[in-house]
């Protein structure tokens, strides 16, 4: 536990010195970020499915959307969403929770989300044609 603490404010502090002593200039209140989990049945092509719909939607922005395995026998859908000034943290996860409920029942097994993102670098990768 002391470990984990000195890691933390050393790594804190290094940020702190390294982006001119401001770490707080990349710490973004109204992204949501995080990874919904299923069960390993429901299938990467459900989930990327899902991800297409979600980049068409007119609400708020999905800066990223991948999906990946996680905890084991898990899949994941990750993102990162700018969510619009008139929807709250709570309204953008009980909105996609329980849709994905509704869609997967106990096939959904969980969820890491938040909405305090500090991005210190967000990149476009290029997918091969080849």
């Amino acid at each position: 536990m002391i470990t984990a603490c000195f890691f933390f404010i050393s790594f804190h502090f290094r940020l702190f010195h390294f982006f001119g002593g401001s770490t707080m200039l990349y710490l973004y209140q109204d992204i949501e970020s995080g990874i919904w989990k299923f069960r390993q049945k429901v299938k990467p092509e459900r989930l990327i499915e899902i991800a297409l719909e979600w980049a068409g939607e007119a609400k708020g922005e999905w800066v990223d959307l991948h999906v990946r395995r996680c905890s084991g026998n898990q899949i994941g859908l990750g993102f990162k969403y700018v969510r619009p000034k008139n929807e709250t943290p709570v309204e953008f996860f009980e909105r996609i929770t329980d849709l994905l409920k509704r869609q997967f029942g106990n096939d959904f097994v969980g969820w890491d989300v938040g909405h305090q993102t500090w991005m210190i670098k967000q990149g476009r990768y290029k997918i091969s044609e080849d």
